[in-house]
């Protein structure tokens, strides 16, 4: 089991599972399914998978939800974050 509580990942019960695991032709039936879905969201743009997509195209297909949202606020972590004078990235901050 893993949990989020207050940005900290807890890991729990990472022992071997007694239950056997899912045969190849159940993942490759997934896979070719999910393969159909993007082969149908990305039909006339030019290009054949996501890693391919531009920054505009991963902000028009991969709209996060308020869910998504919850799930990232539970196991983001700010880091801080040192910036030099004309620095770029992320941004000109400074």
């Amino acid at each position: 089991n893993m949990t989020a509580q207050k940005n900290k990942l807890v890991i729990s019960n990472l022992k071997q599972s007694e239950a056997p695991g899912e045969s190849s032709a159940s993942i490759r039936k997934r896979v070719n399914a999910a393969r159909k879905i993007q082969q149908a969201r990305l039909e006339g743009t030019g290009i054949t998978c996501n890693a391919k997509m531009t920054a505009a195209q991963t902000r028009r297909f991969c709209q996060i939800d308020d869910a998504g949202i919850a799930v990232q606020a539970a196991f983001f972590i700010p880091l801080p974050v040192i910036l030099r004078k004309g620095s770029s990235y992320p941004f000109n901050a400074i």
